[in-house]
């Protein structure tokens, strides 16, 4: 290949891979754990709508996302397909959506947004183009397993005290109860009750249906 460019085999099918390809870009696959696309040099890209955007920052999966392409990679960007009011309109909290997005930018990730896959095709094909004229020696990508403890568990301590009504100490004492931030919010209201109090519990079970029934109505499949 001219250009070395691999997706991760979850890609194949998409329309921005189909754009790339008619361009002249055609990836190799493989499975990667860490982002969707790596090109020559090591560069890290994770590709997102701004509905998957949206259920990923609620969910906490890019915390987790973000801070594993952070301990991999030295270069990396988010890629954000659609428009950003878009995803105002679909977070029940926009101070939550741009904080998210603040943190990323300090985590050292850059962000691109662009409102069509065509757009973003372009961008693709001139990121591989200058990577690859950069970089002439060949690369593996790095695949890693999600980190258990450390600085993984820190990031979700963030993302919890980032929520409305939740300050650092019941953020751990959630971390603690439940174990993860799936099964955070996943959590019924009467097991949030007694972990929280009434008040609290109330307010975040509340959130997090919110964020269900969102997931629903545009029909995300890989939520959750």
């Amino acid at each position: 290949m001219k250009h070395l460019f691999v997706a991760d085999y979850r890609e194949k099918g998409s329309t921005l891979l189909e754009l790339l390809s008619a361009m002249g870009y055609q990836p190799s696959f493989d499975r990667l754990d860490v982002a969707d696309y790596v090109v020559s040099g090591g560069y890290a890209i994770e590709r997102k709508s701004v509905h998957d955007l949206v259920s990923s920052i609620l969910d906490g999966r890019l915390v987790d996302q973000i801070t594993r392409m952070c301990e991999v990679y030295e270069r990396r960007s988010l890629l954000v397909i659609g428009s950003l009011k878009e995803a105002e309109k679909l977070s029940p909290n926009t101070s939550l959506l741009y904080s998210s997005l603040a943190w990323t930018t300090l985590k050292g990730v850059a962000i691109v947004v662009f409102e069509e896959e065509k757009q973003a095709a372009e961008f693709l094909r001139w990121l591989i183009q200058k990577s690859s004229e950069a970089e002439k020696r060949g690369f593996e990508p790095l695949i890693r397993r999600k980190p258990k403890s450390g600085r993984a568990e820190l990031e979700v301590l963030n993302v919890l005290s980032s929520l409305p009504g939740v300050g650092p100490v019941t953020a751990n004492r959630l971390l603690q109860e439940f174990g993860s931030l799936s099964a955070i919010f996943s959590a019924s209201y009467s097991k949030l009750e007694a972990v929280v109090g009434a008040a609290k519990a109330k307010r975040l079970y509340n959130l997090f249906n919110l964020k269900k029934q969102q997931a629903k109505e545009k029909s995300l499949t890989d939520f959750l």
